[in-house]
């Protein structure tokens, strides 16, 4: 919640409650593409049995 009220900030901006929706959505949108960036991309590693 942090992260949003940061990007996004603590209120909405639009009047009618469709723009509403499609504010948040583009909202969501950037934040989840934050989030995918800093996510790591980790690999598992393949052990070797002897």
């Amino acid at each position: 919640m942090a992260c949003w009220k940061t990007l996004i900030g603590t209120r909405l901006r639009a009047r009618s409650f469709s723009a509403q929706k499609t504010e948040v959505a583009i909202g969501v949108a950037a934040l989840n593409r934050l989030l995918s960036v800093a996510r790591p991309h980790s690999v598992r590693k393949q052990v070797k049995s002897v």
